[in-house]
């Protein structure tokens, strides 16, 4: 008896904005368990960044997202006058322009997230990068309710990346900025526990070097599911008569980069 084995790979798009698209936005690592898909913790690229080389200022403890953001606002008009500027030059009120819905936000290449958490910080599990937020044309600011409103996203997250968001604005606005590598560090200085003078010869640092270009082709307009179909047959071979008769199927639906198709094919 001979078995044939046939795969079929189906490529779905599913298309998540209608019109111009800007495509700027934060992301974070979540730390989802390998069974169920849970999330573990979450934690925004930016402060990722940050305590690589730093440390994170207790002071934003017990502390609400926009109490944060508003304070940081202020400790930037009073001690990096480079940055305060450009600030005041291209004026954004951030929560007018803001849209938290149950959306599908596409991941954008502008990023440069070549550095990612380690595997053993989710045993049991996998980190990936997901996008949280998305300027599109007008102006809007939208972030993904499923991820924001998780348990397990801290409010000095939802505060980094609501000044991530602010200070890209401003870089796009003044340099045409294609890339958010400068914005990551200039947010990963302002959130740091850093004494004033070391920080704002940082920013400057940051402001003089010149903008990092988005790489071609890293931009991803629309995410794209695929799904595969195995399908057994029984072939036989009868005085040069052929024919197939199906013993088994399985199908396997949304899988990512990296997955092991695995199961046992049913009859």
């Amino acid at each position: 008896m001979k078995y044939v084995l046939f795969f079929f790979l189906i490529i779905a798009f599913n298309f998540a904005y209608a019109g111009p698209r800007v495509n700027n936005g934060g992301g974070v690592w979540v730390c989802r368990k390998n069974d169920t898909a849970n999330v573990v913790w979450i934690k925004s690229h930016d402060l990722f960044l940050l305590e690589m080389f730093d440390r994170l200022s207790q002071k934003f403890d017990f502390m609400k997202a926009w109490k944060i953001y508003e304070m940081q606002l202020g400790l930037i008009s009073e001690n990096f006058p480079s940055l305060a500027k450009m600030i005041q030059q291209y004026p954004l009120d951030l929560k007018s322009i803001l849209r938290i819905e149950d959306i599908s936000v596409d991941l954008i290449g502008d990023g440069g997230i070549d550095l990612r958490p380690l595997k053993s910080s989710c045993p049991d599990g996998r980190v990936g990068f997901e996008q949280v937020a998305d300027f599109i044309a007008k102006d809007l600011l939208f972030l993904d309710s499923k991820i924001w409103h998780q348990p397990m996203m801290k409010e000095v997250d939802k505060a980094i990346i609501f000044m991530h968001e602010h200070i890209y604005y401003v870089l796009r606005k003044a340099n045409d900025e294609e890339s958010s590598v400068r914005t990551q560090q200039l947010v990963a200085t302002i959130f740091a526990d850093l004494p004033i003078d070391i920080a704002n010869e940082r920013v400057d640092k940051i402001l003089q070097s010149s903008g990092h270009p988005r790489e071609a082709g890293t931009v991803i307009l629309f995410p794209i599911n695929l799904n595969c179909y195995a399908s057994v047959l029984d072939y036989k071979d009868e005085n040069g008569h052929r024919s197939y008769s199906r013993v088994g199927e399985k199908f396997w639906s949304n899988f990512g980069e990296g997955s092991i198709l695995t199961g046992e094919v049913s009859e």
